[in-house]
């Protein structure tokens, strides 16, 4: 009703139409940038903090994976042969 509400209202309906297709879809083109991060705890807003948090996020993030993958694999490694062992 209140898409309905504002084609009915608008003074270029087909342009209004398009708007409201294009929101649903997810296609607004509006400017969602990261307003603020918590980064170590604490909350900023200055985009600075906010590129080197990014930055140092994803340039670690492939080592934190690795190491849980890792530490993943030992644990299961173990417990296997515990399991294999136990049977004997």
């Amino acid at each position: 009703m209140e898409y309905d509400g504002r084609i009915f209202n608008s003074n270029d309906v087909m342009r209004t139409s398009w708007k409201l297709i294009n929101k649903e879809l997810g296609k607004d083109h509006k400017n969602h940038g990261i307003q603020s991060v918590i980064d170590d705890g604490q909350c900023t807003a200055n985009q600075q903090i906010i590129a080197i948090a990014f930055n140092k996020h994803f340039t670690t993030v492939c080592d934190v994976i690795n190491k849980n993958i890792n530490a993943n694999y030992c644990l299961a490694k173990t417990s296997v042969n515990r399991i294999s062992f136990s049977f004997l």
